[in-house]
């Protein structure tokens, strides 16, 4: 006012479904910003606060003035008296239709997930995990349920029934590995998803052809040895049939020795090149 006083202009309130009721209480007052801000929009405004939840968010170093609620009754009288009609703009929330959304983008519709959710062994035990127990370590605030659909975050649960047509959606455009994990990742989860991506991505001929050759290095030349067993190169071959063969070659005479051997180990590397030493000496 001309005087320098301060007078309401309009009050407005909303009642926290249940949703929002489970909220943090910082969450809650991060809330009240975004319904004041949607409600009043249009023009530039000052935001005052007495929060010390918000107040945390912002830090005083970010200049937000430090305030009682002694002067901050005008908006502290109508949080306390919140409209008991429903809002009729707020009967879903808005993080369901974002995970709903989310769920429509996947090459399959909600019914079918839900259906090949309550079906899977695996995706079943980990709801039951969520809503009773703790027994193995899942964070519950990682996973929400909308629809019977599971979720993590943003991202859906795919059911192992459903996962190859998922990754047959995100295999289509060739990408290579690094770019579907990605996409990959933005909209979807599963145990052992990048690993079923780096499979399909190394088992297909068209993303092989367009991968980038390895970077050159420059090649090492070996100074040729003056006599045999001067040099030799060692090697491993296996497993096969629960045996591994030990390859030795004199770089000399290129003559190979082969050792039939159950285990890698370096003792054991040791001892078979110490057996063909003793046979054709060392230089």
């Amino acid at each position: 006012m001309p005087d320098g006083t301060e007078c309401p202009i309009q009050f407005a309130s909303q009642t926290l479904n249940r949703v929002q009721q489970k909220y943090m209480q910082v969450d809650k007052e991060a809330y009240a910003i975004i319904f004041g801000v949607k409600k009043f929009y249009g023009r530039k405004f000052t935001l005052i606060t007495d929060k010390q939840a918000i107040s945390k968010i912002f830090g005083e170093h970010k200049g937000l003035p430090v305030m009682k609620s002694s002067d901050h009754a005008k908006a502290d009288a109508m949080s306390r008296i919140p409209m008991d009609e429903a809002d009729p703009y707020n009967l879903v929330e808005e993080a369901d239709v974002i995970e709903l959304n989310q769920i429509e983008t996947l090459p399959l519709t909600a019914a079918e997930l839900a259906q090949a959710t309550a079906e899977d062994k695996t995706v079943r035990n980990l709801i039951q995990e969520i809503k009773y127990g703790q027994r193995f370590g899942v964070d519950k605030t990682e996973f929400s349920l909308k629809k019977n659909c599971l979720l993590r975050s943003i991202r859906v649960v795919v059911p192992s029934v459903l996962g190859r047509r998922v990754l047959k959606e995100l295999h289509c455009t060739h990408f290579g590995t690094t770019r579907t994990k990605s996409l990959a990742r933005a909209y979807c989860w599963w145990v052992g998803m990048d690993h079923d991506i780096e499979e399909m991505i190394s088992n297909c001929a068209e993303c092989q052809s367009v991968r980038p050759n390895s970077v050159k290095t420059r090649l090492h030349c070996w100074e040729m040895p003056t006599m045999p067993f001067q040099r030799v190169h060692v090697d491993f071959a296996g497993p096969f049939q629960d045996t591994y063969f030990f390859i030795l070659v004199d770089a000399y005479s290129k003559w190979p020795e082969i050792k039939v051997c159950k285990c890698t180990t370096a003792e054991s590397t040791v001892k078979m090149c110490r057996e063909i030493f003793a046979t054709f000496g060392a230089s």
